[in-house]
């Protein structure tokens, strides 16, 4: 039983942590203001849980994740200081800032912990991601679309609060398979089932507004297994997914006359598909081979610590501030040896993930296939584009993998104390 202390401060930590998330959603108007914004947003969750929070350091030190983090955090360091010698200043301001957020995305991730170690935050977290995807969804639809001088200038690249509209993409897949996953779930959810339903029907009608197929395909990969997983511990309610089914296709066929903008999903569609337009592999990839060529040169030639920190935007003859990959932006940052030791550690935790779910007795089946589905929608976008890049993105992936890590590998292990108490 916790006691009052307890209670108010799961309370205002849960709810911190939930505007945290419902904030970052906006925060993406920059390219360069936005992790500045998204790092303040995580330290005041950081300082929240710190001052409230008893934590014996000695047993996170001697833990076997810290030590491979620890790990890469040396390998960074390394090839920041390769780096600084050939680097102007700017560079080396830039390198210096990439590292700071890397310490900030692993202090959020361990505060996170323990948080979640002792108190439950139940979807309200994913449900602050859902509302505010679903705020700009209504707006892009509703007033942006049919704004005259938006018709006229028609950009491409750029959204209200969005710097680049695959920003939007990404966290809009994240929030439709979290509807997904809600809607299909054999959970005592009937009352809310409407709600999920239209707001299932908002954000895919924005993610086939936008038209990344990246996200499309995310979707729907995530989306069957969700479904198959459901499927094979028998706990899958078949008038879900028929429900589901329809109210797909009609959030499809009422996207239609929302597609106005020359950009659009159907009219991208429409014109990939046209008699006329013959296209290359690489321009059907939106470039994404010349961006891997070009990594994969450098790559080789500082093979074992990568070419320094955000290197990338300088070294590069593309323009890009990352190359489109997660494997090959951290084997050009910080080589072989730091790539092992990041996404070592991740892949071991959504193996095990993985392992535990197909299990026949598992606890806490549903949040477990929540999380797989949702990191596995950001690990398949993350090979085609830079959800490993922006803070936004790397954020839900830290909340999906320590969920993850809690869940399943956290009992066998002595990363977080178990007397950590809210101090009182």
């Amino acid at each position: 039983m916790h006691n009052y202390a307890d209670n108010q401060f799961a309370s205002k930590a849960n709810l911190l942590l939930s505007l945290v998330c419902f904030f970052s959603v906006f925060a993406n108007w920059h390219a360069f203001w936005s992790f500045f914004i998204i790092a303040f947003l995580q330290l005041a969750y950081i300082f929240y849980i710190r001052m409230n929070v008893k934590s014996n350091y000695r047993v996170l030190i001697g833990s076997w994740p810290t030590v491979i983090l620890i790990g890469f955090l040396v390998c960074l360091m390394v090839s920041l200081f390769l780096y600084i010698p050939t680097a102007n200043t700017e560079e080396v301001y830039l390198a210096l800032l990439r590292c700071l957020f890397f310490l900030i995305h692993f202090y959020f991730a361990y505060s996170y912990l323990i948080h979640i170690e002792k108190y439950d935050l139940g979807y309200f977290l994913y449900d602050c991601i859902v509302a505010a995807t679903t705020i700009c969804a209504l707006y892009f639809l509703l007033d942006y679309n049919y704004n005259i001088d938006t018709v006229i200038s028609s950009s491409s690249f750029e959204l209200p609060f969005f710097f680049n509209i695959r920003m939007i993409g990404f966290i809009c897949c994240y929030s439709t398979i979290y509807l997904i996953y809600r809607i299909i779930l054999s959970g005592d959810n009937e009352k809310k089932l409407p709600v999920f339903c239209i707001v299932y029907a908002i954000n895919l009608v924005l993610l086939v507004w936008l038209g990344g197929r990246a996200s499309l395909l995310a979707t729907m990969i995530s989306s069957l297994f969700i479904i198959g997983v459901f499927s094979y511990h028998k706990v899958l309610k078949s008038n879900r997914v028929q429900q589901l089914l329809l109210l797909t296709v009609i959030s499809v066929i009422v996207s239609v006359p929302l597609n106005v903008l020359e950009w659009n999903g159907l009219n991208r569609v429409l014109t990939l598909f046209s008699d006329d337009t013959i296209l290359t592999i690489n321009e059907l990839s939106s470039n994404r081979l010349v961006l891997w060529s070009d990594a994969l040169t450098y790559i080789e030639k500082s093979f074992y610590f990568g070419n320094g920190p955000d290197s990338y935007r300088f070294l590069s003859i593309t323009g890009q501030f990352q190359p489109h990959n997660f494997v090959l932006q951290f084997l050009f940052e910080v080589g072989i040896f730091g790539t092992f030791f990041l996404l070592g550690l991740v892949f071991y935790i959504l193996v095990i993930s993985l392992v535990k779910v197909l299990s026949c007795n598992v606890d806490g089946l549903n949040k477990l296939v929540m999380n797989l589905s949702l990191i596995g929608a950001l690990v398949f976008q993350g090979l085609l584009d830079g959800t490993f890049y922006w803070s936004v993105t790397v954020m839900q992936i830290i909340i999906c993998i320590t969920s993850l890590y809690k869940a399943c590998v956290y009992s066998h292990s002595t990363w977080l104390p178990p007397q950590a108490e809210p101090k009182l």
